[in-house]
């Protein structure tokens, strides 16, 4: 089961480094890079439950975060063009926005 600790401002991770994890005995802490601190912080403590460890969770938690973050600029990208053509109306700006944004993708695929 995991205990979070919940901070008052959620922006609180964006941009920061990778998650990490500790592992215990008997339950594994994640922290994750707090900005306004300047410092590591534990941010979820994680013990077992009846089908998995509190290692095989805790890492697969911290995994997935991490996964996550390469793609935090392409999903502004795709906010900020969708922002600006239902903001502003489609034009030129809220265009070249989108184009630059499918080109990344279709770069992935």
């Amino acid at each position: 089961m995991a205990k979070f600790k919940s901070p008052a401002n959620t922006n609180l991770f964006r941009d920061t480094l990778p998650w990490t994890v500790r592992h215990k005995a008997d339950h594994s802490d994640i922290e994750a890079y707090i900005t306004e601190t300047d410092k590591w912080e534990v941010i979820a403590t994680i013990t077992s439950s009846a089908k998995f460890t509190h290692t095989e969770l805790s890492d697969f938690l911290v995994r997935v975060v991490n996964q996550y973050e390469p793609m935090r600029g392409m999903l502004r990208e795709a906010h900020a063009a969708f922002t600006i053509a239902i903001d502003e109306g489609w034009h030129s700006t809220a265009e070249l926005a989108a184009d630059k944004f499918i080109g990344k993708v279709q770069n992935m695929i």
